[in-house]
């Protein structure tokens, strides 16, 4: 009973931390968020953020790989199992990047505004035109520059820190525009903040080990590398995430 308190207060103080620190960077947001070509100074203002929400919440990031990163543009994949996972990739990627998410995010009060403003796409995952319609966004962000983040899985899924299957559209995104796929690798989230029960289940400061893998070039492939890419990247993902928790018991 004792823990499970801890862990709800624990849950509810990152909550707090998360809007009241987003208070006084939501007008820089505003005026950076309002012209495209202010997105990447916005961009490392969110990254400011991000550590502040970090710090106070006693979240350590723990990052291995960064030298993998390519050149910009490229498309980043990386497994989802709680509700930080979204602020934690402000400090792993240190290149500006566009994050596709759930359409609920636009309703988030303040922190909408950064899939309002265009910014970030958001993607409505029953709407099978909306889909389609946020992938064609993503296509052109990366035509323009800009790397791409996106949760493959499509959510956090019940098994969690176990993978779920991946959805299509990162890989096809990243063949149609020929730009290298990173894979990011997060341990031990579900942990710090499990999100799908949250007034029951596990919530407390901790370390968040991050492995940044080898970058996967799409250049050369066809549409029909679409599958075998998914899964060679899905493998290289499991085998990250079984092998840490493996020696972890």
């Amino acid at each position: 009973m004792i823990k499970k308190f801890f862990w709800v207060t624990y849950k509810v103080y990152v909550l707090a931390i998360f809007f009241v620190t987003l208070i006084p960077f939501y007008p820089i947001f505003l005026y950076l968020l309002a012209k495209e070509e202010r997105w990447p100074e916005s961009f490392k203002w969110q990254v400011r953020w991000g550590n502040v929400v970090r710090f106070l919440s006693g979240i350590k990031l723990t990052i291995t790989g960064q030298e993998n990163l390519p050149k910009p543009p490229y498309v980043i994949v990386a497994n989802h199992a709680s509700y930080i996972d979204t602020f934690l990739m402000y400090g792993i990627i240190p290149d500006f990047f566009v994050f596709i998410g759930m359409a609920s995010l636009r309703k988030f009060p303040m922190f909408g505004r950064f899939f309002t403003s265009g910014q970030n796409i958001s993607v409505d995952r029953s709407s099978t035109h909306n889909s389609i319609l946020a992938f064609k966004l993503a296509q052109e962000k990366l035509a323009k520059g800009y790397s791409v983040a996106i949760f493959p899985e499509g959510g956090i899924k019940p098994k969690v820190p176990q993978l779920s299957n991946f959805k299509n559209g990162a890989f096809r995104i990243a063949m149609n525009e020929k730009a290298p796929i990173v894979p990011v690798v997060m341990f031990n989230t579900h942990i710090v903040l499990e999100s799908n029960n949250l007034f029951g289940a596990s919530g407390r400061p901790g370390v968040t080990p991050v492995h940044i893998l080898k970058p996967r070039e799409t250049s050369r492939l066809k549409q029909e590398d679409l599958i075998p890419l998914r899964d060679e990247i899905w493998n290289a993902m499991n085998d990250e995430l079984n092998s840490f928790y493996s020696e972890e018991q």
